[in-house]
């Protein structure tokens, strides 16, 4: 797709209802990604009058939309390089719905350089999601986190970026650094497993094996080493990484466990785990408290025991917070 060229409106309407396939996915990211590369004059508006602009520019997107006649068409120019773009009403509706979409993927990475696309991965449901990447990784990327690899993943480079949290398994390659990067920090290593977390506020990452060297993406000074049992911390990209030990009292989730069952009950279990892990296990349909499993979770964490649960019992999974609810599948999930 060229850069000027305007994606069709079914492909628009197909990528915000995400049912469009991955080729076609990429192709609208690298043809956005095209355009971030302009410099933006509406920077240099006042609030007032940007907020001005962009309640013109909907107005006129909203009437063309009631015209039943012939469709007119609309210049719409938020950048100059748009002023000689015509679009008939529908299509500058779908465009605008575009950006809108595109920025759940693109706005947390404005402080990284432009990436070409190679596979975008998302867990859009209640549970943690496990995924085998290209280069034998594996990450666990928990509710509504999406991970980005760059185009040559396995091959060329092994560049991510992240948005939410996930845990990674990186298989070990010395030519090759695993890099991940999100809006405030880039975390590299060569082969361990660590977990990576963004909120609006800060950035943090976790060492459980190996050791990560992460750095804030608006710093020039040396990376930071992390360790196991510790994690680097970052409250805005401009601000220094604090390091930090991880508190032995609090379990992480991603801690690996030595506990094992012999035909305990999910009850039993349940209980074992809200202890070990300290979280809040609630059993929501009360036939699968009796259920019973005989395992050995040595070596495992948290979501690696969910996930071996859901396909020995049958017994579907949410998780928010520390609170995780188990349900039987014909549940709402």
């Amino acid at each position: 797709m060229k850069k000027y060229e305007i994606p069709p409106p079914d492909l628009i309407r197909r990528f915000l209802n995400d049912s469009c396939t991955d080729q076609e996915k990429n192709e609208i990211l690298q043809w956005y990604a095209a355009w971030e590369q302009e410099e933006d004059p509406l920077q240099q508006l006042s609030a007032t009058n940007l907020q001005a602009l962009q309640q013109k520019m909907l107005h006129g997107i909203q009437q063309r939309i009631q015209e039943r006649s012939t469709p007119a068409t609309l210049s719409v120019a938020p950048k100059p390089v748009f002023k000689w773009l015509r679009y008939t009403a529908a299509s500058a509706a779908a465009v605008a719905l575009l950006i809108i979409g595109i920025s759940k993927y693109r706005s947390h990475y404005s402080p990284a350089p432009a990436m070409v696309v190679h596979e975008i991965l998302q867990n859009n449901s209640s549970s943690i999601r496990t995924f085998k990447l290209d280069d034998g990784s594996t990450v666990w990327l928990k509710p509504n986190a999406t991970l980005i690899a760059a185009e040559g993943f396995g091959t060329s480079n092994r560049h991510l970026r992240l948005t939410g949290e996930a845990y990674f398994d990186v298989t070990t390659n010395t030519k090759l650094p695993f890099r991940v990067s999100n809006r405030f920090l880039t975390t590299e290593v060569l082969g361990t497993s660590f977990s990576m977390r963004e909120t609006a506020s800060h950035a943090e990452v976790t060492v459980f094996s190996g050791k990560v060297s992460v750095r804030g993406l608006q710093q020039n000074t040396a990376a930071t080493t992390v360790l196991p049992h510790q994690k680097a911390s970052i409250t805005a990209a401009s601000q220094p990484i604090q390091l930090l030990n991880v508190d032995a009292a609090t379990p992480d989730i991603w801690e690996r466990c030595e506990l094992n069952f012999n035909n305990s009950t999910i009850n039993e279990i349940s209980k074992a785990l809200n202890k070990r892990f300290q979280v809040n296990i609630i059993i929501k349909d009360s036939t699968i408290a009796h259920y019973t499993l005989k395992a050995d979770f040595s070596g495992m964490h948290l979501p690696a025991i969910l996930e071996m649960m859901h396909k020995a019992v049958n017994i579907n999974y949410s998780i928010k917070g520390q609170e995780i609810t188990l349900q039987q599948p014909s549940s709402q999930y």
